[in-house]
């Protein structure tokens, strides 16, 4: 196998790896978590605190509304038994039972809005909550399957750098040194084709003299412009 044959070829085996790399990163990512469950999941829980919150407030009413009702039992009470003597004792302690009903009535009307809220906060719990279930068992499918094929991958990987070894020692190391030290400067295209009298990385015109040597020198010849590995095209 001619050295310039052996290189392409590992450049091949090396664009592989890229791939199978590029596969492997995405496939890690994505198991770090699912942003719509992640989403669902925090809706979930607003929802939740937001509820515990109404229904502290409304057993709060719950109990001012009893409170009430027992001071209303209290002081109508006083009116009846006859420990009032005066007539204006008796009024002022009608309008102080006139005034707790009167925030007895404002505290029913806050209880009523507080149930409403919770009963609406309640329905969109449970609705939520269904949908965190669903995307959960999703979820844990999509995750079985990502780490099957992070496995696979890693796999794939292990025997693509196996090859890449011994397909290394087929090559001489002045000319790996060569191919790694263009693959870090130019990415994956360090062999590429003269046709068309052009080098098709940088896409400049090539001289004769170099086409040439191209086409006939058993060595590699190297783009003057961008140091490509030229491959006859």
């Amino acid at each position: 196998m001619s050295e310039l044959l052996a290189i392409m070829t590992l450049q091949e085996i090396d664009d592989a790896l890229d791939a199978l790399r590029t596969t492997l990163a995405a496939a890690q990512e994505q198991l770090e978590g699912d942003p719509e469950l992640a989403a669902a999941r925090e809706e979930r829980e607003s929802i939740a605190a937001e509820l515990e919150s109404i229904r502290k407030s409304q057993r709060t009413l719950e109990a001012t509304i009893q409170d009430l009702d027992a001071k209303i039992v209290r002081d109508e009470g006083r009116m009846y038994d006859g420990s009032i003597k005066t007539p204006r004792d008796l009024e002022a302690l009608q309008h102080e039972v006139d005034n707790i009903r009167a925030s007895r009535s404002q505290a029913e009307d806050e209880a009523l809005e507080v149930i409403a809220r919770a009963e609406e906060l309640s329905q969109r719990l449970e609705a939520a909550s269904a949908s965190v279930a669903t995307l959960e068992k999703a979820w844990k499918a999509t995750a079985t399957r990502l780490k099957a094929e992070v496995v696979a991958v890693n796999t794939k990987i292990v025997a693509q750098e196996a090859e890449r070894e011994a397909q290394v020692g087929r090559i001489t190391p002045g000319n790996v040194r060569l191919y790694d030290g263009l693959r870090k400067r130019k990415g994956s295209k360090v062999v590429v084709r003269a046709g068309g009298n052009s080098c098709a990385g940088c896409r400049v015109a090539i001289p004769e003299p170099v086409r040439r040597r191209v086409i006939n020198s058993p060595t590699l010849v190297q783009c003057p412009h961008c140091e490509r590995i030229l491959a006859p095209g």
